[in-house]
């Protein structure tokens, strides 16, 4: 089955185009097969028999997805399974919660509570507060007032957004 993940073409009968910005800007290609993907996943089970496009055409856009992203969502799709960096949890989540993997998404939140740091939390809480991913954003925004003194004294803290320092300023004790 891992064969089926390493995105070869072989037997693949639907091809996303994932990447870029949606207009064709550095766009790459993932091979994959309908019948696992409607058998594991609803959304594409609804998407493929559904008359429209997707259900018809071999290629199918999913504009500003990197490709590493997606290539964990076929994984989780096709084994059940996924080893998933911290850094790409909430790019995942995102995808799991537009896929309906409830599981998947599930597993992302575990990811990011357990690897959260004083250099990781200001990211991961701008990316989740940018995405209105609601449940990610709570974990980093309590790690980030609980672990304020530290994370204040690093470069981290520039990326977090004037709103949000605000907030995490005005929820600390």
């Amino acid at each position: 089955m891992r064969e089926l993940v390493n995105n070869e073409d072989s037997f693949a009968d639907v091809v996303f185009v994932v990447g870029g910005d949606g207009d064709g800007d550095c766009q790459e290609c993932v091979h994959a097969h309908k019948a696992i993907l409607a058998g594991r996943c609803e959304h594409f089970a609804a998407m493929f028999r559904s008359g429209m496009r997707e259900s018809v055409e071999r290629e199918i856009e999913i504009p500003n997805v990197s490709k590493t992203v997606f290539l964990l969502l076929m994984e989780y799709i096709y084994t059940d399974s996924v080893a998933i960096d911290v850094e790409h949890a909430v790019d995942l989540y995102i995808l799991a919660d537009l896929y309906g993997l409830e599981r998947l998404r599930s597993i992302c939140v575990t990811v990011v509570k357990r690897n959260l740091s004083t250099a990781n939390a200001p990211r991961i809480l701008q990316q989740a507060a940018d995405e209105d991913c609601v449940i990610l954003k709570d974990i980093s925004m309590d790690f980030v007032i609980a672990n304020f003194e530290k994370i204040s004294k690093t470069d981290g803290i520039r990326v977090v957004s004037h709103e949000l320092l605000l907030e995490i300023l005005s929820n600390r004790p």
